[in-house]
């Protein structure tokens, strides 16, 4: 396995050695959040742009980012969800407003937590045929992974790249030909 830093700031840790999970509503920061908590649909904003407006006039303000792609259209979504305070990235699914039978089923839940995207299994890489070829294929899409969200969660994020997350398979690709497709964890 390769490790790649992604954006590591400081951690003040406030989750403490909490096991319970809680539900997070109105107010959240990557520190607190733990595997299995949910937070509101309304705290996570779909772009940069959205970041810190609300979805609804009198609903609080997002504080959180996804960094992977949201099909709309999808019944689930799993989603690389980015909290640009704190560094922390999540990974975290839920199920469509419409699919959901519970407000539970509509909030995020996070699976995994890390400010490391390490890639465990890579499932094809094709690269541009104007590039060498590479040594490493795991190091190779950590790399373009760290490009992606790092620069996303500092507030560029002009790249035209398609970024997928289907449970833990990322699916990068972008307009010069190149796709990769690995399973992915996050670690601190």
């Amino acid at each position: 396995m390769h490790h790649i830093v992604v954006h590591v700031m400081a951690q003040n840790t406030t989750a403490d050695d909490r096991t319970d999970t809680k539900c997070f509503e109105n107010t959240v920061t990557g520190d607190e959040l733990i595997e299995g908590d949910r937070i509101s649909k309304r705290l996570v904003a779909q772009s940069l742009g959205q970041l810190g407006q609300p979805w609804q006039p009198d609903g609080p303000e997002t504080q959180l980012v996804t960094v992977t792609d949201i099909n709309s259209m999808d019944d689930t979504h799993t989603a690389l969800i980015a909290d640009p305070e704190s560094g922390a990235l999540f990974r975290a699914g839920r199920h469509d407003r419409q699919q959901a039978v519970s407000q539970k089923e509509a909030d995020w839940k996070v699976r995994d937590i890390g400010t490391t995207i390490v890639v465990e299994t890579v499932h094809e890489l094709e690269l541009a045929s104007s590039d060498d070829p590479v040594d490493d294929e795991a190091e190779y899409i950590e790399e373009w992974a760290q490009l992606l969200f790092d620069d996303a969660r500092n507030g560029y994020d002009d790249y035209s790249d398609e970024r997928k997350l289907n449970g833990r398979t990322l699916t990068l690709r972008d307009v010069d030909g190149r796709k990769a497709m690995a399973t992915i964890s996050l670690e601190d």
